[in-house]
Order: C-alpha cells, then sequence, then structure tokens
C-alpha cells in the first residue's frame, strides 16, 4: 500500500522534471491511498497550469477525470485524533499541514509514501516510512 501525493500524481498528468522517474515507479501497480484533499491540490495544480497557457481547460478536464480513472481510495475527512496528530506532525518536523496530512496517513496505514517534496520525503524517512522519491 502507498500514499501518494499531489506532487508526485501531477508528474505523471505533466510533463516535469521527474515525470519520467514517476511513470516508471512501481506503485502504480499498488494499492493507492491518499487524504481526501489530494484531488483539490492536483486540481489546483492543473489550473495553475491553465492560467500560465501550459494546459487548455479541455486538457484540464480531462487530467481530472483521468485522476479518477487511478482508482485512489480517498480517505474521509478525519476526526479530530487524527488532526491533532497532523498538527503534531506539522510541527515536529517543519510541514505545512497538507504534507504532514499524507505522513499521517503513511505512518496510520503503516504504507510507503510516494512524493516529489524532499521536505516531506525527508520527514518520512526520519519517521521511519519507505519513500519513492528521486
Amino acid at each position: 500500500m502507498t500514499v501518494i501525493d499531489s506532487s508526485y500524481v501531477a508528474a505523471s498528468f505533466l510533463t516535469e522534471r521527474h515525470t519520467s522517474f514517476v511513470r516508471a515507479s512501481r506503485i502504480w501497480t499498488s494499492r493507492l491511498i491518499a487524504p481526501a484533499l489530494l484531488p483539490f491540490e492536483f486540481a489546483n495544480v492543473l489550473w495553475k497550469n491553465v492560467r500560465r497557457g501550459v494546459l487548455t481547460e479541455d486538457q484540464a478536464r480531462q487530467r481530472l477525470r483521468d485522476f479518477y480513472d487511478l482508482g485512489l481510495e480517498l480517505e474521509a475527512v478525519p476526526g479530530p485524533e487524527h488532526l491533532e496528530t497532523v498538527l503534531q506532525q506539522a510541527h515536529t518536523c517543519g510541514l505545512t499541514i497538507y504534507d504532514a496530512a499524507y505522513l499521517e496517513l503513511a505512518l496510520r496505514a503503516r504504507a510507503e509514501l510516494a512524493t516529489l517534496d524532499a521536505d516531506l520525503a525527508a520527514a518520512a524517512r526520519k519517521a521511519g516510512v519507505a519513500v519513492h522519491h528521486p
């Protein structure tokens, strides 16, 4: 099982520096899970690319449809005990709340983490989580 973050998903749908690494990754055959915030983060990445002229609105819509075809399991909005853990992880590791949500889920699910974010990867490794990161 692998927790996948927005940076990893974005690189699989867009041409970025680590796209070939991400597309060749073995995680795509594993059970993929993510916090409920992932679709919003990915949609934001697409919207930024539309605003910069990298994608058309139609291309962004198609990538959103393709995103749902990945079959990711999105976690429901967590209860207060999980959010308290996320707050603590963010504070302890110097992460954003969003990144800490991915780390918290990986720890709780005893899953690997797929991310292109160097700070999140470092925090996950320090916490004992196996990380897919270039």
